[in-house]
């Protein structure tokens, strides 16, 4: 009387679901304790990465999983230092090692060009971009190359202590910067310096913000927001 009930949660018997392996892929055993690719390539049932020891005697290469069976195989090793999978174009892959060495592998792992970036041996920029006729890449410069072969069109004359920022191509400009250094940008046709900002920046991104303005991260916590011309 007067006394409001709560309402009684009705009971409902839910049947838990339990997952079935479908199947279990184990690394190579010489790759025991790998480090992992972030990037991967899903080419129908076919799943492309890499992954690779980390130690000091690098053992590293592309691996491809199918996803239906579990089936896998050994694409293309190497000793040199791999971490990502790069960029796919079709039947190849376009990628980086930590000793500065740029690669074309095709997925059935015929190496169809390989360079060094750069006078010494030294850590290249993880990221790649590829556009149907140029492969930006970088290492202690910019770089322009032609896909197919693997020739400089063009190296960018803001040479330093290497990058590991992303590259950003709009229009008639890149956008980059150097680890360590200044951001800069330059001319996609020739690779020529149009501006350059900032001192001792250690930059990991660039975007575009809108059609004037540029955002890069800083791996302090600082975002620089840039007049693209300017």
């Amino acid at each position: 009387t007067g006394v409001n009930k709560l309402p009684q949660r009705s009971r409902s018997i839910t049947k838990e679901r339990h997952m079935k392996k479908k199947w279990e892929y184990k690394y190579p055993e010489r790759l025991v304790g790998a480090m992992v690719s972030e990037d991967y390539v899903l080419d129908g049932a076919d799943l492309y990465f890499v992954h690779m020891t980390n130690g000091s005697y690098p053992k590293a290469g592309i691996y491809c999983v199918n996803a239906e069976t579990g089936e896998s195989k050994a694409v293309f090793e190497t000793t040199d230092f791999l971490r990502v999978i790069g960029k796919p174009d079709g039947s190849c892959f376009y990628f980086t090692s930590l000793r500065g060495t740029a690669y074309c592998v095709t997925k059935e792992g015929e190496v169809l060009w390989k360079k060094q970036l750069g006078e010494k041996a030294g850590a290249a920029d993880w990221n790649v971009v590829l556009e149907e006729d140029r492969l930006y890449m970088a290492q202690d410069a910019l770089y322009c190359l032609d896909p197919k072969s693997g020739s400089t069109i063009w190296a960018n004359d803001e040479r330093g202590y290497g990058s590991n920022c992303t590259i950003l191509v709009e229009d008639n400009y890149i956008y980059h910067a150097k680890s360590g250094k200044h951001l800069y940008c330059a001319e996609k046709a020739t690779g020529k310096t149009v501006w350059t900002y900032g001192d001792e920046e250690w930059c990991r991104s660039v975007v575009s913000v809108d059609a004037k303005i540029l955002c890069f991260l800083n791996t302090h916590g600082k975002y620089l927001f840039l007049d693209k011309q300017d």
